[in-house]
């Protein structure tokens, strides 16, 4: 399909260039990106997960009803595992930067991500 191998000394002459913008959009934006959430009190991103409740809503639902037509209410939460913490937040990422979390988390090196709240997503 005419693909363009974008190396490492390309990389480095689009940085010299100045044309950060271009690399971004190559190699994140067209290639691998993801969403996640990283935990603000521990920052990891192998540790969140997304906890769904399916709750019946029984004051919307009539008594003539029947069970197909109910109407239920999804409650998300964010969890991290290690630190119990609610506290996490949604950020854009490259999906290679998951696998090598997880490549290192297998050796017993863990990444922690500091997130500043000035940057937007």
């Amino acid at each position: 399909m005419g693909g363009i191998r974008l190396g490492e000394m390309e990389r480095d002459s689009l940085l010299a260039h100045g044309a950060a913008f271009c690399l971004n959009d190559r190699l994140l934006k067209c290639s691998d990106y993801s969403e996640g959430y990283v935990c603000k009190k521990c920052g990891s991103i192998l540790s969140t997960y997304v906890n769904r409740e399916i709750i019946k809503r029984n004051n919307l639902v009539n008594v003539n009803e029947s069970s197909a037509n109910q109407v239920y209410a999804v409650n998300e939460r964010v969890i991290c595992r290690v630190c119990d913490s609610y506290d996490c937040k949604k950020v854009s990422l490259p999906f290679v930067l998951r696998y090598l979390t997880n490549e290192l988390a297998g050796m017993n090196i863990r990444l922690n991500f500091h997130l500043d709240s000035k940057q937007p997503l």
